[in-house]
């Protein structure tokens, strides 16, 4: 899965161009394929498939929402929202098993909790194709922004 995941991220450059209203939907709808994949079955292959899958997606959309959520802040500002994002995602890996624990316990096991994750994920899809119709904001710099630092005299 882990190989799945870099894929997925080696993937994004070639992606970026996109609007975040086209990718995230498809990212969480892709998630949302895998959780279900796996849900449905017992059998090994099925179950590697669609952790590949999960993984895959979630490579992709790693990138894409860290992207989103900085392309529009100034150039001194995106090493502040950079750290701000990365420690939203280091606490979300801190609560995701205990999260998924909870969610195992209440749904009657790990495969039911997968099944809840697999909802959750096509409807945050949903959500953001619904939400983000309207919007085209590439994820690329604005024309003419700086990417890095400028250079100084």
């Amino acid at each position: 899965m882990a190989l799945a995941t870099a894929a997925g991220s080696a993937l994004f450059p070639r992606l970026a161009g996109r609007p975040a209203r086209v990718l995230v939907p498809l990212e969480f709808a892709g998630v949302a394929i895998g959780l279900a994949t796996v849900f449905a079955t017992g059998a090994l292959p099925v179950v590697v498939a669609g952790a590949i899958i999960t993984g895959f997606s979630t490579g992709v959309m790693l990138p894409t929402l860290l992207v989103w959520a900085i392309h529009r802040l100034s150039f001194t500002q995106r090493g502040r929202g950079t750290g701000w994002w990365s420690g939203a995602l280091t606490l979300g890996q801190f609560f995701c098993p205990l999260v998924v624990a909870g969610l195992s316990a209440a749904a009657g096991g790990l495969q039911p909790a997968l099944a809840v994750l697999a909802v959750a994920a096509a409807l945050l899809a949903a959500t953001v194709l619904l939400g983000l119709r309207r919007r085209n904001d590439p994820l690329t710099p604005s024309h003419g922004e700086p990417v890095t630092a400028p250079v100084g005299p």
